[in-house]
């Protein structure tokens, strides 16, 4: 966050920011693959808005749905103060640390070699988000 943004606070800032626009949707912090840099964006619809190529890192759902059996519609702000509270950063970090190397993968090789080393580390069950149940 600090690379990006200068430092964390002002990255949390940010994606709160984000989190707290009208309407419903989701805040999620991507990962750029070209630049290695974060950037945190709205998305009012699953399938659609998301940006091309980038590696989610983190995403907050702020559709009323995800808040309102513990907060009001106006307490949007208090249920992203427990939302963080709550954040598997271990996750998030894996999140990172895959994108990193699939940055790195790209830049040895292009489009071509990242598609290949993506796939095979999904095959392989090395991407963060397969869990075992």
């Amino acid at each position: 966050a600090e690379d990006s943004f200068g430092a964390y606070d002002m990255w949390k800032l940010d994606f709160c920011s984000v989190g707290k626009m009208r309407g419903v949707g989701w805040a999620l912090c991507y990962l750029d693959p070209h630049s290695g840099r974060l950037s945190n964006h709205w998305i009012s619809l699953h399938e659609q808005g998301h940006v091309a190529g980038f590696i989610p890192l983190l995403v907050m759902d702020v559709w009323e749905h995800a808040y309102l059996l513990d907060y009001k519609p106006a307490e949007r702000a208090s249920y992203i103060e427990a939302f963080f509270a709550n954040v598997d950063w271990k996750s998030v970090e894996s999140r990172l640390q895959f994108g990193e190397s699939a940055l790195l993968e790209a830049a040895r090789g292009g489009q071509e070699r990242l598609g290949r080393f993506v796939i095979g580390r999904i095959r392989n069950g090395e991407f963060p988000e397969r869990r075992e149940s």
